[in-house]
């Protein structure tokens, strides 16, 4: 985490300073550090995925629920980084786009969960 910090520290202080000389690099350079935070972050989930299925054979979930809340987690944070990320740049319409498209994507992903939890309340009633 500490790496990380100082990374994007020291790209935020580049940034800031070629704004003052060079406003079109500072996009780049957000954008560079923004992708080497990200791929840090899914190289650091990918080693967790072996833990994560370890927990789905301890719990009597079936696999297709965690597999779905963690799509649904997935989209989710995707969505939020690159928004804010957008924001940031000045580009609120496409932020607002993004949010829009995530909400959608997670309600796609969500609607097995739905339809299973209608389908109990047919046979409860």
């Amino acid at each position: 985490m500490i790496y990380i910090s100082m990374f994007a520290i020291a790209g935020v202080l580049i940034a800031n300073f070629l704004k003052n000389i060079k406003s079109d690099y500072t996009t780049f350079i957000i954008l560079f550090v923004s992708i080497v935070i990200i791929s840090c972050i899914v190289s650091m989930l990918s080693s967790y995925f072996g833990t994560i299925n370890r927990l789905i054979q301890l719990i009597s979930v079936q696999k297709i629920y965690i597999k779905l809340l963690l799509k649904i987690t997935g989209v989710a944070y995707i969505a939020e980084f690159s928004s804010d990320l957008c924001v940031d740049l000045g580009y609120t319409t496409i932020a607002n786009q993004i949010k829009i498209f995530g909400k959608v994507t997670i309600l796609m992903i969500g609607l097995p969960v739905i339809e299973a939890v209608i389908n109990l309340l047919g046979e409860l009633m």
